[in-house]
């Protein structure tokens, strides 16, 4: 990644830290780190910000409401129908 960095590479390491990994101590900061990174490296990718929410859902909410928020209504300026953005619109109003 250092020499050729893409943010489908660095969602895969997201995706690596935050499923088969994330027993490893940190390993949801470093996931968090690879998630924003795809989405600064590719910010019209819809994919990749419903990936960076899943970060405001875990137990260590890593994302803020405030953050949360803004990616999710961005996703549904580019998606009107994307579900995920909806739910977590949905769970952040209710808190």
């Amino acid at each position: 990644m250092v020499k050729h960095e893409e943010a489908t590479f660095h969602c895969i390491a997201s995706h690596l830290m935050c499923l088969p990994l994330c027993s490893i101590d940190g390993a949801y900061n470093v996931g968090f780190y690879h998630a924003k990174r795809a989405v600064e490296l590719s910010p019209e990718d819809a994919s990749f910000k419903e990936h960076l929410l899943f970060y405001h859902a875990i137990p260590d909410k890593l994302l803020s409401d405030e953050e949360a928020e803004k990616i999710a209504k961005s996703i549904l300026e580019m998606e009107p129908d994307n579900q995920t953005a909806k739910e977590h619109l949905r769970l952040i109003r209710r808190d």
